[in-house]
């Protein structure tokens, strides 16, 4: 009897632990976020930013592969530039869009905005964001 009860105690342990470490990747990683905003949008927060430059209270921010991926897979989408930009309720953020072979930016396509801000979602204690 022990021994099952050992191993079911065992197994919901190791069931636990997974259901949390799934969690905490997804929660630092950024699993899942959709970063993907209309010209319209971009526009107005880079505007904010514009009206209003003040020093980010944020380390940096997270955007997932995907939407990255999905910018430089853009025809003729050689390089990403960034915006500085504050979103409506003043929390700062980037804006993300491709740049054409001409350098011109690709406002006619996928338009990234919505930073995971650095903390919370930092990762473990690196050089950059000790």
């Amino acid at each position: 009897m022990n021994v099952i009860k050992r191993t079911i105690l065992a197994i919901i342990a190791v069931s636990l632990i997974t259901i949390i470490t799934a969690t905490v990747v997804k929660t630092q990683t950024g699993a899942g976020h959709n970063h993907v905003v209309s010209l319209a949008t971009a526009e107005k927060y880079v505007n904010n930013f514009k009206n209003n430059p003040t020093a980010p209270n944020i380390k940096g921010g997270l955007f997932n592969r995907n939407v990255i991926d999905a910018i430089l897979g853009q025809p003729d989408c050689v390089a990403v530039r960034f915006y500085y930009a504050k979103e409506d309720n003043g929390a700062p953020t980037l804006v993300v869009v491709g740049v054409n072979s001409l350098g011109n930016d690709i406002e006619n396509g996928v338009i990234a905005e919505s930073i995971l801000p650095c903390p919370p979602v930092c990762g473990n204690q690196g050089t950059l964001n000790k």
